[in-house]
């Protein structure tokens, strides 16, 4: 009898195992807004009440982050068709309320929090973690990666790249960023600071100041008749988006494919681009 209890016991942490190991597989991939995760929003929590947080309505283990920076007046719930389709892919995201954290102080606060303290802590992937923001919130998302280390991979997303983004005088060190970005801009986004011109500036800027050896991938994409707001209509760039979140956070292959194997170094992404460009990408294949 015991041994049976033994066994029983032991099959049953082997399908535990598996079940934690597996529970963030969405039922349907990248190409889909609703990856078909239940989500559970929670509004003003975490330090001084501060934070939305967009998860899984259950949480089992082995779920990615992504921190996210929203733009200037902006709140999260502003963003909420993006953020909770992430949660929807067995994301856990939070994004704080300041709309003026040039330097990522909050979302720094937030992701330290979350993933230290918060209740969900024992059930996140710190290895996989993406800071993400949109227009001020864009550059704030890459402050927040040089000044945690924890963060694997960035996503600006029509950022402030320009000389009013100024943090105490030092602006981004694009030159010495380390670990995968993906810059994205709007064809008709006409901000003097967030335009196609200057973005694509930043993009070329990044990793120039590294060795040939450290120099991570680097990708560029500018939205087809897109301004500056990443409205729910442009399809093909939230499939894209996602599809780096697949690629760099849940490992999949068919999302690696797209940004390093498919296409060539102006031709890679699905949809409408106006413009795409890659540098420092190895091919998966090699």
């Amino acid at each position: 009898m015991k041994k049976l209890q033994h066994l029983s016991f032991a099959l049953l942490f082997i399908i535990v195992i598996v079940f934690v190991s597996e529970s963030v597989q969405a039922e349907y991939g990248y190409q889909y807004e609703d990856g078909g995760i239940e989500v559970e929003v929670e509004a003003l929590t975490g330090p001084g009440n501060q934070f939305y947080i967009y998860r899984p309505n259950v949480l089992v283990g082995n779920h990615p982050v992504i921190v996210f920076c929203v733009g200037t007046f902006a709140r999260p719930w502003m963003y909420g068709y993006m953020l909770r389709s992430y949660a929807s892919h067995g994301i856990v995201v939070i994004a704080g309320i300041d709309g003026f954290q040039r330097d990522g102080d909050q979302a720094l606060e937030g992701l330290d929090w979350l993933i230290t303290e918060s209740p969900y802590k024992d059930m996140l992937r710190t290895d996989r973690i993406l800071s993400m923001g949109h227009s001020q919130g864009g550059f704030s998302a890459m402050r927040v990666w040089e000044q945690d280390k924890r963060v694997t991979a960035i996503l600006p997303l029509m950022p402030g790249t320009g000389e009013s983004i100024l943090v105490n005088g030092t602006p981004v060190q694009y030159g010495l960023i380390t670990v995968p970005i993906f810059f994205i801009s709007g064809e008709i986004d006409d901000g003097k600071y967030t335009n196609p011109f200057v973005v694509f500036g930043a993009y070329n800027e990044t990793s120039g100041l590294l060795a040939e050896s450290d120099k991570p991938p680097v990708w560029y994409g500018c939205s087809a008749d897109t301004n500056h707001f990443p409205v729910a209509e442009k399809v093909s760039l939230h499939e894209m988006i996602r599809a780096f979140i697949y690629a760099h956070l849940l490992d999949n292959a068919e999302a690696k494919a797209i940004f390093y194997l498919s296409g060539t170094d102006d031709n890679f992404l699905y949809g409408d681009w106006a413009d795409q460009a890659r540098k420092n990408v190895a091919n998966i294949d090699e």
